[in-house]
């Protein structure tokens, strides 16, 4: 039976959060493009379903994902995470994505 969110959670599931935050605040710093966005979040998609253990672990970490995307949105929103450091991390993201060939 699928559970929301596991006690622990797996390495699917922490990657997608930490994705998840990232995005949103990337999304709110206008100095980056919805199709850099989009993009990024395409290729995580990908590592995510290579990554989850099965079905139940995927739909959790997509769970995660959007949760993450709404706190990194109010985060930047509120000033938690600036422009700058949310376009750093989402280069970094980008560029591990590149390395694993994703």
């Amino acid at each position: 039976m699928f559970r929301m969110f596991r006690s622990t959670p797996s390495p699917a599931e922490k990657m997608a959060e930490s994705f998840g935050v990232v995005i949103g605040a990337a999304a709110c710093s206008g100095g980056i493009s919805a199709a850099r966005i989009m993009a990024a979040t395409g290729r995580m998609r990908d590592v995510l379903a290579a990554t989850a253990d099965d079905a139940d672990d995927a739909k959790a970490a997509c769970l995660r994902f959007s949760s993450a995307v709404l706190a990194g949105r109010t985060a930047a929103q509120s000033g938690r995470i600036g422009g700058q450091a949310a376009a750093t991390a989402l280069s970094e993201i980008e560029q591990d994505l590149a390395s694993a060939g994703h």
